[in-house]
């Protein structure tokens, strides 16, 4: 069968704060939240986030980044959030449309007009990357989706066996997310479900301690990969055969045993 988005988890709330948010749960241009008491990064992260099209809920932002990082991915699990995508944002993501207003749709076309994106990035095993060009007009962000990881910019050996993530630059906020998504994915896997994370970073060249931080989660998304319908009977036939039955899978330990 064809692999589906089952469940979708979003924090981009908690970077926001729900009182930032319009009632239809969009994010509104004209809100000026309180930013004293924030750290530089936690700040960045919300710059980049209140700078994303504004038809893209609070609730849909994990999905939407998730499918401009996975829209030139050929992988089965990448064209289901393309998919599961398309039918909230319409067929163009750089575009995302509120299906239920027409007006806005309108409005959209000319304020998300000059989002771009680039330096695609596949790496098997990991994930994938991008970086959308354009929020707020000329600033640019890193997305990438896939295994915690990867998601956190953990690419060292050294990084891969420090457990929990890299404290140094995280603040409190960011440390409960990411505790959060893991015991979110962990929940997802035991479903069935395939986990991947979304994180972000600002895209920036300066060489700050702040600007060097690991990636923010952003959500996590599960994917579904439908059995086949005789695959129960299949096992069943060739068991009673005698022949004893392995599955291999390439995804995790927690997803196969429920499988």
């Amino acid at each position: 069968g064809r692999a589906v988005v089952g469940s979708r988890i979003e924090y981009a709330s908690r970077i926001l704060r729900e009182d930032g948010l319009a009632g239809d749960g969009r994010r509104s241009d004209n809100s000026k939240e309180e930013e004293e008491g924030l750290d530089e990064h936690t700040c960045e992260i919300r710059g980049i986030l209140k700078g994303l099209p504004t038809t893209v809920k609070t609730t849909d932002i994990a999905l939407w980044l998730a499918c401009c990082a996975e829209s030139r991915s050929e992988h089965p699990l990448a064209n289901a959030i393309v998919n599961s995508g398309r039918e909230v944002f319409g067929h163009d993501i750089l575009k995302p449309v509120v299906k239920s207003s027409s007006s806005v749709s309108k409005t959209v076309v000319s304020t998300v007009k000059e989002l771009s994106i680039s330096d695609f990035q596949v790496v098997p095993g990991s994930g994938v990357q991008c970086t959308i060009n354009g929020i707020n007009g000329t600033k640019s962000c890193i997305v990438r989706v896939g295994n915690r990881t990867w998601a956190h910019g953990l690419e060292t050996e050294d990084d891969k066996s420090n457990s929990p993530i890299k404290q140094i630059f995280l603040n409190d906020q960011h440390q409960g997310i990411s505790k959060q998504a893991d015991n979110d994915v962990h929940s997802l896997r035991s479903q069935g479900q395939i986990g991947v994370y979304v994180s972000v970073k600002n895209n920036t060249q300066e060489t700050s301690a702040f600007n060097t931080t690991q990636f923010h989660i952003i959500g996590v998304i599960g994917v579904i990969d439908p059995l086949k319908s005789e695959a129960k009977s299949t096992i069943l036939a060739l068991q009673n055969m005698g022949v004893e039955v392995w599955m291999c899978t390439g995804d995790h330990e927690a997803t196969a045993i429920a499988v």
